[in-house]
Order: structure tokens, then C-alpha cells, then sequence
């Protein structure tokens, strides 16, 4: 029962905060939302910052289940596997910043969290590195394939990710239209698979 409740509370949390943001969003808020007193989040959470790591945690694995999903959903050659990784992963989080406010503190600011003071973790950070190892899995399929010349793998890898970081800043992307956002995201991977492609398979 207790995880039950524990659950239903963060639950609770996650619904709140993507409507109206983290550091807008009171523990009485969450009591209400539950249907509980405020003492009864207290004894399953100790404090807001123990709700936060609960909600970072549950963002994580649900980044995850993107990864894992659009990294498996191609399997033809590595060039088509390397567009629907990355086009689907940018349209994936804009959609993601667009409709959840606290998602989109998360990727804006997460060490600064009034309440809180600085967080040891860094949200973009963590899914950068979660996002460039799919990458280099992607970029060695197309060197054993002879579709991808790269002599510098881990290098490649960084680069193309931090080619499309600015798709996914919310104030360079929340102003624009989706479709906008991902067309130049589009024109940004045509640029980019042509660097690294074989000119034989050209």
C-alpha cells in the first residue's frame, strides 16, 4: 500500500508540474491533486527535492524508452537509421518542451531551481551522452556497411550531436512552428550525411 501511495503521489506531481512548471507547484497542490493531507506526502517523500528526483528519474527512463525505440524502429542501412534516429528524436523532445513545462525546465535549468539551490545533476548532460552512444553504435554500422567514411568515431558522434543541439533549446524552437523546426533539422542532416558518407555510395 505504501508504495501504492508513493506512487500515486509522484504521479500526482508529474501531472502538476507539466501543466504549470516545478517551482510553481506546492506540496499542498500535490495533496489536493491526491486527495490527502500534506503530512501524508511528508511521510513518503521528505522533502519537494525528493518529488524532483523522483520526476528526473521517471524522465530518464521514459528518455530511455525513446532511445531504445527509435534506435531499433529502422533497420534498414545506416544513412536511413541515422535520419529516423535523429529527426525522430528532435520531433519526439519539441514535442515534449511544447506540451510539459517542467520538461522544459529541466532542459533549460536545472541547476537553478529556486527552492532547491544547485543540483549535482545536469538533465542535458546525462541524455546527450545517452543520445551519442547510439550515435556511434549507428555511425560503426555504416563503416561496416562502406556507406560511412569516419576515421574518428567518438569525435563524429560528438560533433553530429551537438550539430542539432539548437533544435532543442526551448527558447530557439518554442517560438517557431513545429514542421520549421524539424525542415531545418532536415536540412542540417542532408548537410551533414554527405561529410561523412563513402563517395563511392555518393
Amino acid at each position: 500500500m505504501t508504495n501504492n501511495r508513493r506512487d500515486q503521489i509522484l504521479d500526482a506531481f508529474i501531472r502538476i508540474v507539466a501543466r504549470y512548471g516545478i517551482n510553481r507547484t506546492t506540496m499542498r497542490d500535490v495533496a489536493k491533486e491526491v486527495g490527502c493531507s500534506v503530512g501524508t506526502i511528508y511521510n513518503e517523500f521528505e522533502n519537494k527535492e525528493a518529488l524532483i528526483d523522483g520526476l528526473f528519474e521517471r524522465t530518464l527512463e521514459e528518455i530511455d524508452r525513446l532511445l531504445e525505440s527509435l534506435s531499433t524502429s529502422d533497420q534498414t542501412l545506416a544513412e536511413s537509421r541515422l535520419r529516423s534516429f535523429i529527426i525522430g528524436y528532435i520531433r519526439a523532445l519539441n514535442l515534449k518542451i511544447r506540451q510539459d513545462r517542467a520538461f522544459t525546465e529541466f532542459v533549460m535549468e536545472v541547476r537553478h531551481f529556486r527552492h532547491i539551490g544547485i543540483k549535482t545533476m545536469d538533465f542535458s548532460n546525462t541524455v546527450k551522452e545517452k543520445v551519442q552512444v547510439v550515435i556511434v553504435n549507428i555511425l560503426e554500422q555504416g563503416i561496416r556497411e562502406g556507406e560511412f567514411t569516419v576515421k574518428n568515431i567518438p569525435l563524429t558522434a560528438r560533433l553530429i550531436k551537438e550539430a542539432f543541439t539548437r533544435y532543442l533549446i526551448p527558447f530557439c524552437t518554442l517560438e517557431r512552428k513545429l514542421e520549421d523546426v524539424i525542415q531545418d533539422a532536415e536540412d542540417m542532416f542532408d548537410f551533414i550525411i554527405k561529410a561523412i558518407k563513402n563517395a563511392n555510395h555518393a
